[in-house]
């Protein structure tokens, strides 16, 4: 069984320093922001703090490629697989191909902080509760326009990240499905067993 990698911060450090020497300065400043809202919610939920800055800083690595090689660095890999929807629009991916470039600087890094970035893009059952503070804090850091400053507080009080997220998807599925667009089948799946775990807990 391959060793785990025991993170440290001065991993986070490197990283941020490639990912700011990588991307644009709004990008950048994207990032950071994410990472702000990712650190509330891990310290509130219990999730490691290390792991959340990583991803948050890490998760848009690959958002300013070109369609053409966010697919070649997927598709080379053969590590993920892949969805229609995602391979009609590969910028899907980016958070895939973001994924593989973090193995390349830490390559026994923990799956759960790859499966979390991997993932954000279109959310899956996969991506666990530190995926779900990343989908959660990518979508409502302070800098995004498409939401309110008072609806941003207010889905971050919610009680927990699936709340959050499963909130975020009753707004996204239909927005998608009104302008037409695929959606992938992860985030039906994710949408469907996070209203029902979050059901049955309130039937308790």
């Amino acid at each position: 069984m391959p060793s785990m990698h025991i993170l440290q911060q001065t991993d986070y450090t490197n990283l941020e320093e490639i990912v700011k020497r990588s991307v644009s300065e709004s990008r950048f400043k994207h990032s950071l922001l994410t990472l702000k809202v990712a650190e509330r919610l891990a310290q509130r939920f219990s999730v490691d703090c290390l792991k959340a800055r990583v991803a948050a800083v890490w998760h848009d690595y690959a958002r300013e490629w070109g369609s053409e090689q966010i697919l070649a660095t997927v598709l080379d890999s053969n590590r993920y697989q892949l969805q229609p929807c995602e391979l009609e629009n590969p910028m899907l991916l980016h958070g895939a191909a973001a994924a593989l470039e973090l193995e390349k600087y830490i390559p026994d890094i923990d799956d759960d902080i790859l499966l979390a970035i991997r993932w954000h893009t279109v959310g899956s059952v996969k991506m666990g509760r530190l995926g779900y503070i990343i989908y959660t804090a990518d979508f409502i850091e302070e800098s995004r326009k498409h939401i309110t400053k008072h609806e941003k507080a207010r889905l971050e009080g919610l009680e927990s990240p699936e709340a959050m997220v499963l909130e975020i998807l009753d707004d996204t599925i239909p927005y998608l499905s009104a302008k037409r667009k695929t959606i992938a089948e992860s985030t039906i799946i994710l949408h469907h067993q996070l209203r029902q775990k979050l059901m049955a807990g309130y039937e308790k």
